[in-house]
């Protein structure tokens, strides 16, 4: 299993436009994983956006039935909470996930 930290841009609100809010009031936009961070928030503030960066956790897993869950059990059982995940697969034997969670040192602790 390998796996890094990048950053990760989210709740980026259009002008004049809010994006709806969740059960807890809190407001949900598109979602951006660049590694390019500075380049991103030039490009998207010449266009009136205003971004939140938060850090998320990068993983390789193999494309099979039951990995995320097994990654999703492991943080749970350490206390971490995952708020969102993105996953990509490959045609291959690997799965690219994101995970931006409640605590990312307890989140890297219980993983390795």
């Amino acid at each position: 299993m390998q796996f890094s930290t990048e950053p990760a841009m989210s709740q980026i609100p259009g002008p004049g436009r809010p994006w709806p809010t969740d059960a807890t009031g809190s407001q949900h936009g598109p979602c951006l994983v660049v590694d390019k961070l500075a380049a991103a928030d030039k490009l998207l503030a010449a266009r009136g956006l205003k971004p939140e960066q938060e850090e998320v956790l990068e993983m390789q897993l193999a494309n099979k039935p039951g990995a995320l869950g097994d990654v999703a059990k492991t943080l749970g059982d350490a206390g971490v909470n995952i708020k969102y995940v993105f996953v990509g697969a490959d045609r291959g034997r690997k799965a690219t996930i994101f995970l931006a969670v409640s605590d990312i040192a307890a989140a890297l602790k219980a993983l390795r």
